[in-house]
């Protein structure tokens, strides 16, 4: 109630203001606040991840938010009351009417943007006496007090969705989502990856105490496998009780437990509510997303045996994951459509992973089975490469580059190298990290670095790709979330799909041609041995630079398709 009141006296203060300023200039208030706010929801993720939620973790994105907004708002403002020196004058009703008319525009998206940093703090379930969700029954529509439940059957109960007033917040996020779609475009709207922000935001506050962490980093979370339960599967699931076009879809998830992850005991602490998985209802890459939260779960399962005790649980009862060395196994499922395609999955606040159709099943995953690679479904068919350069969603392949080779992109001295765990002998790069200032000599041939080490059998095939930028504000932040979620893959001519392992990057920093390069042929989880890079960002690739990926493939295969998650194309 008290963030209510707040809210409609600043909308009130805030649009009288401007409402004195005169017409033009409210109007222009309007569009700086407009485009400051799609700023700052384009980029407040990525700005978190890549240096706010390391230093202040839960309160990073509210942080975020907020200061890119203000000081893009600030700085535009500044600029245009430099260069625009002069008024617009317009007939007395007309500048008094618009100006409050822009001006309650402007006090919408301000309060609104406040009141969005306020539900992205880790408050509890209530902010100053507003609860975005309700649990009510589901037939009288009652409020339920009862906490995680309690021993009502979760099937009786539905969260309805309250706003404030006069909804500043929802104003402003659907403006933001509108340009998002439209005129500020990039490959995925906000929307898209939120489709219920304002419920997002609740649902992240759901459950669990007040010290468990909101925010995770992105690679918390992956996919191991997505497949049906039959009927029966599901303890205390009612199948009676469910749409007759939907099913239980069961999504085994591995958590990870760095130490950004883990509450202080080293245990995850969450609510069910704090899962959702996002997806499309009918068709990959069509019409609008819609995210769905668990009707049940099972913990303390193995990543490749169907085991596993899947049962109905209420969505915000609080829950414990104890830390089980690297990571802990669990299943979540889902009440969704069966023509559900579903994309990725998120895990509290930051952390996502692709739901790649690799992991697809037609049933539960068996004992020591490598599951086949089936042919894929890409949104539409690869068209065949050019012979110069194929244009792939997030990267682009130079097919003329691309080769089975060995070699380091120069002859290596042990000297030049600065923070490395590589393991070098006999002149080979057999494994590890490192940084290496482009050299300005040749390297004496007796110390040289000169080629990689490859396992008996086996080929080392380099693929020469560039980064394609988005066209757009938010199709530059939104890449960093398709850049989190891919796992490049290569195809041999038998459907055969082979990890990334490696990879070249040679840019220049600060003024000098830095070289980075890290290869991990022995891993033991290929889809996940690469590590973020030490020193050669991704923004860094610009201009005139090298980024190669590197496979590993039998002999006597072929490579032919290269994979970045929601595209294919054919390789030359």
């Amino acid at each position: 109630m008290l963030l209510t009141i707040a809210a409609l006296i600043l909308v009130l203060l805030i649009t009288f203001g401007q409402s004195i300023c005169g017409l033009f200039s409210a109007a222009i208030m309007f569009l700086l606040a407009l485009l400051s706010a799609s700023i700052a929801f384009a980029t407040y993720e990525s700005l978190n991840e890549m240096l706010a939620g390391k230093y202040i973790g839960d309160y990073g994105h509210a942080a975020a938010l907020m200061v890119v907004f203000l000081v893009v708002l600030i700085v535009s403002r500044l600029l245009v009351d430099t260069f625009v020196k002069k008024n617009l004058e317009f007939h007395g009703i007309i500048d008094r009417l618009g100006a409050v008319l822009f001006g309650f525009g402007t006090a919408m998206i301000l309060t609104g943007m406040l009141a969005v940093a306020i539900q992205l703090l880790p408050f509890g379930e209530d902010i100053l006496g507003f609860r975005r969700l309700v649990k009510v029954d589901r037939v009288t529509g009652e409020p339920i007090a009862e906490a995680g439940g309690g021993s009502r059957d979760p099937y009786s109960v539905r969260y309805e969705s309250r706003s404030l007033w006069p909804s500043p917040d929802g104003f402003t996020v659907r403006l933001v989502s509108m340009l998002s779609a439209h005129s500020l475009s990039g490959q995925y709207s906000f929307a898209d990856v939120h489709p219920d922000f304002l419920d997002e935001l609740q649902m992240v506050r759901m459950g669990p105490e007040k010290d468990s962490r909101r925010w995770v980093p992105h690679d918390t979370v992956e996919v191991k496998a997505v497949w049906p339960l039959e009927d029966g599967q599901l303890q205390n699931g009612d199948p009676s009780k469910r749409a007759a076009e939907n099913h239980w879809l069961c999504v085994r998830t591995k958590v990870r437990s760095p130490d950004g992850a883990v509450d202080s005991d080293k245990s995850h602490r969450f609510a069910p509510m704090q899962v959702r998985l996002i997806g499309w209802e009918t068709a990959r890459g069509e019409g609008n997303t819609k995210a769905y939260t668990p009707i049940g779960l099972a913990m303390n399962v193995m990543e490749d045996t169907p085991q596993g005790d899947h049962a109905v649980v209420p969505k915000d009862r609080p829950m414990m994951m104890p830390r089980t060395g690297g990571g802990h196994a669990a299943d979540f499922v889902f009440d969704v459509p069966k023509t559900f395609v579903p994309w990725f999955l998120a895990y509290k606040r930051g952390a996502r992973a692709e739901v790649r159709e690799s992991v697809l099943r037609a049933g539960a995953p068996q004992p020591r089975i490598v599951q086949a690679v089936t042919e894929e479904t890409a949104p539409e068919a690869p068209p065949a490469a050019s012979e110069q350069e194929d244009r792939v969603p997030g990267r682009h392949v130079h097919s003329g580059l691309s080769r089975f080779d060995r070699t380091l992109p120069v002859a290596l001295e042990p000297d030049w190298i600065t923070g490395t765990d590589m393991d070098v002998s006999g002149g080979r790069f057999r494994q590890g990290h490192c940084v290496v200032d482009w050299p300005l000599f040749e390297a004496e041939p007796s110390v040289a670095i000169s080629s990689f080490f490859v396992p008996p059998g086996m080929e080392l095939f380099q693929l020469s790709v560039t980064r394609d930028e988005a066209g757009s504000i938010f199709g530059r932040a939104l890449q960093f979330t398709r850049e989190t979620l891919a796992q490049y893959t290569v195809l041999d001519e038998h459907g055969e799909r082979y990890f990334r392992i490696g990879e070249i990057r040679i840019a220049d920093i600060g003024g000098q041609e830095k070289l980075e390069i890290q290869y991990w042929p022995q891993a033991e989880m290929p889809e996940r041995c690469i590590r973020s890079p030490r020193l050669i960002q991704n923004e860094n690739l610009t201009g005139n630079y090298t980024l190669i990926y590197l496979f590993l493939i039998p002999e006597d295969r072929t490579p032919e398709r290269f994979d970045t998650g929601n595209r294919i194309r054919m390789l030359k």
